[in-house]
């Protein structure tokens, strides 16, 4: 039986607030923020090779239906009207992960890490097979990622060496070349 493809799910607004109480600030604009964690989650599952779900409660808007899109490869999901985050989350871990004896029996195949810091969604994850990671460790995870990354970038950049003999023809090279011994015999007899 083969593994299918890790899944991140991340509790979008608790992050955010993490973040936010990280860096002794109040939470800002929450559009640059949500902005901010669907790329920073992009980045993170792109070099960690997962799925990812960020979810964000939406359930005191009377105006949206559960809305779900796609951004960068995630998956990114307004709860409806009465749902939260938390029982969002937990349906899907359980979707996931299984929740009849057969899918226990299989479970080993099916990996998946919810990211939140709320104590009922750990709980109600672990239930479910999942694993969990709190947000600020999630969010320490991502700068060692970024700074991890950016480091393979540079060790995969090569380094170009610009030459004047590559970049200019053999008449305009044995001008040069002329010049140039002639300044060296100049400057030697001074």
């Amino acid at each position: 039986m083969a593994v299918s493809k890790p899944t991140l799910i991340v509790d979008g607004y608790n992050v955010i607030h993490a973040r936010a109480d990280g860096a002794n600030r109040p939470v800002g604009d929450l559009e640059s923020e949500r902005d901010w964690l669907i790329a920073a989650v992009a980045d993170y599952s792109g070099y960690r090779g997962v799925s990812a779900v960020v979810v964000f409660d939406a359930y005191n808007r009377k105006d949206l239906e559960n809305r779900e899109t796609t951004v960068s490869g995630v998956q990114v999901v307004f709860t409806k009207f009465g749902e939260t985050a938390d029982t969002y989350i937990e349906a899907l871990v359980y979707a996931i992960m299984g929740s009849h004896p057969e899918a226990r029996r299989s479970r080993r195949n099916r990996r998946v890490e919810v990211v939140s810091s709320d104590s009922a969604v750990q709980q109600l994850v672990l239930g479910g097979g999942a694993t969990r990671m709190s947000a600020r460790e999630w969010l320490i995870d991502v700068k060692r990622v970024k700074r991890r990354s950016a480091h393979l970038k540079q060790e995969k950049v090569p380094v170009q060496h610009n030459r004047l003999s590559e970049t200019v023809n053999a008449d305009v090279h044995a001008t040069l070349d002329a010049m140039r011994k002639s300044d060296v015999a100049v400057n030697q007899k001074k």
